[in-house]
Order: structure tokens, then sequence, then C-alpha cells
């Protein structure tokens, strides 16, 4: 009886020590998320917003609309069908206009970076490609790469709203002011 006593106390003292020890490891996991670079978390609370503005239209409105005033309200996904989409080290990327699926074509998994059908219809909208830029206040754009800065990857549809110009070749370029990031 004296031995079924002992190992019972050391079998209770070794289940609160389990339950000890992965009680601190839940407390621990759930602060210990990646942290975020002071500058970057500023530069998101100014730019993203939680909710999406009204008024958005796509590229070949926007540019139609910029000619009359530089204010635009973009949507537009992150692709530039076989270009590239991100310019290294610098806030900048190209987006396109979104396409609507075609019935029975897509879904999970599906790139269209690489879908020989989606880079057909992508290539023939060729006018519906358009550069994202972050500028600080004085007008540059802010050095550091827009997937970091904005928590982006490529193909994600956005909501850009900001200055809108078209420059010398046709293409609209758009200085972000407030990015929503459609889910």
């Amino acid at each position: 009886m004296n031995s079924i006593f002992r190992r019972s106390r050391r079998c209770s003292a070794s289940k609160r020590v389990v339950a000890a020890t992965g009680l601190t490891m839940m407390l621990l996991a759930a602060g210990c998320g990646p942290s975020v670079d002071p500058e970057i978390a500023k530069w998101r609370d100014q730019l993203l917003l939680t909710s999406e503005p009204s008024g958005a239209v796509g590229i070949v409105e926007a540019k139609e609309h910029v000619k009359e005033a530089g204010d635009v309200v973009l949507q537009a996904q992150v692709t530039s069908g076989e270009h590239a989409v991100w310019e290294s080290g610098r806030a900048v990327f190209a987006v396109s206009e979104i396409l609507e699926e075609e019935p029975g074509h897509g879904g999970e998994g599906h790139d269209p970076s690489t879908c020989p059908f989606c880079k057909r219809r992508q290539a023939a909208l060729i006018d519906t490609r358009a550069m994202v830029q972050v500028v600080d206040e004085q007008g540059k754009v802010v050095p550091m790469d827009a997937r970091k800065l904005l928590a982006i990857k490529e193909n994600q549809q956005l909501v850009v709203r900001g200055k809108g110009e078209i420059d010398s070749l046709g293409n609209l370029i758009v200085s972000a002011e407030r990015i929503y990031v459609r889910k």
C-alpha cells in the first residue's frame, strides 16, 4: 500500500510538472509572434485600411479619370503577366486589371502566372497594367521592398487610393496614400 501511495504521489507530481510546462509554453507562444520592425509598423499604420473604400475602378477607367483629376481609387491585382512584379529594395510594384474567372476555370491552387489560358487573356489586355508606388512626404519612393512593407504577395487583389498620373509611355502610375488588401 505504501508503494502505491508513493507511486500515486509521483504521478501527480509529474502530471503537475507537465501541466505547468504546457501552460508556460502556451503563454510564451501567444506573445512570441514574429515581431515587426517599428519602421514597417509605422508605414503599415499609415497606409493599410481595414475596410474597402468605395468607388474603386479598374485600370482602364482609372486612366481616363486621372486625365481629368489626379485622385484615383483603383482596384487591381498584384501581377504583371510576364513582366517583373516587384522592384527589389523599393516600395514599387506592378498591378493588372482584375480578370473575372471563367466558369469552370481556376479554383483552389490556381496560379494565373503559370496558367497558359490566363497568360493569353492578360497579354490581350496589355493596356491594363499599372505601377503602384509608396512615397514619403518628399515624394520619394520608400526604399523598402513592397512585399515586406505591406505584407502583400503576387496575385492578391488590392484597392489603392492615391494620386495618379500617366507617364510619357501612357502607363498609369499611382502614388499610394492608402491601400486595402482584399482577403
